[in-house]
């Protein structure tokens, strides 16, 4: 008999293919996986910014929405990962605005 993968595995799974390709998304999964700890806080700012934005977008619609239950988990998963952050930042934080418009710059230009 196979073992079946947990109901979160295939949750994020699902998630995946639901938002893969979303601005907010995109900004998520790369700040998860930034390696360089001087950019992960900006990217979590980032992500953090987008994701918001989202919500914002999404006010009218209806409370059981898919996207906004990930928007919601995927926010306090960047919170959390910011917490396990060396403070060097006040509150593991970068220069916002600064530290945000370098890496939109970037990003760009690539």
């Amino acid at each position: 008999m196979g073992l079946k993968p947990p109901v979160d595995c295939e949750q994020d799974a699902q998630v995946r293919v639901f938002f893969d390709g979303l601005p907010w998304y995109e900004a998520y999964m790369a700040a998860l996986f930034e390696p360089d700890q001087e950019k992960r806080a900006a990217r979590i700012f980032h992500a953090e910014r987008l994701i918001v934005a989202r919500e914002r977008e999404l006010f009218g619609a209806p409370l059981d929405s898919a996207e906004r239950r990930a928007l919601n988990s995927k926010l306090h998963a960047l919170r959390a990962l910011r917490g396990c952050l060396k403070p060097e930042t006040p509150q593991n934080q970068p220069p916002l605005r600064e530290a945000s418009l370098k890496l939109a710059d970037t990003e760009l230009a690539a």
